[in-house]
């Protein structure tokens, strides 16, 4: 497990290629652009979506989907993106159960 500072350089809310409702939030760590999320929410998933996204704005300490931006940490298992966290508080977003 690595946690690190991060810039959050974009994010996605909406339809991707193949009309899957899904959300991404895409960071840069160090030289490293990654993304974190991807789901398809269509269908039972769009429950999840809900709660994904308040569970975002709640970490990230903002009100609105347009506020998610500026600096984070993440932390990364085997050089994939398991979780999104404040950049100073102690609070993180675990979208795979991760512990």
């Amino acid at each position: 497990m690595t946690i690190e500072n991060a810039k959050i350089e974009s994010t996605h809310l909406g339809f991707e290629g193949h009309g899957i409702l899904t959300l991404g939030i895409t960071v840069l760590r160090g030289c490293i652009v990654q993304s974190i999320g991807g789901y398809n929410y269509d269908g039972q998933g769009r429950a999840n979506l809900a709660q994904h996204v308040r569970e975002i704005l709640t970490v990230l300490g903002v009100e609105k989907w347009g506020d998610v931006r500026g600096y984070c940490r993440v932390e990364s298992q085997n050089g994939r993106l398991v979780a999104l966290g404040h950049i100073v508080e102690d609070r993180w977003w675990r979208p795979g159960g991760a512990k």
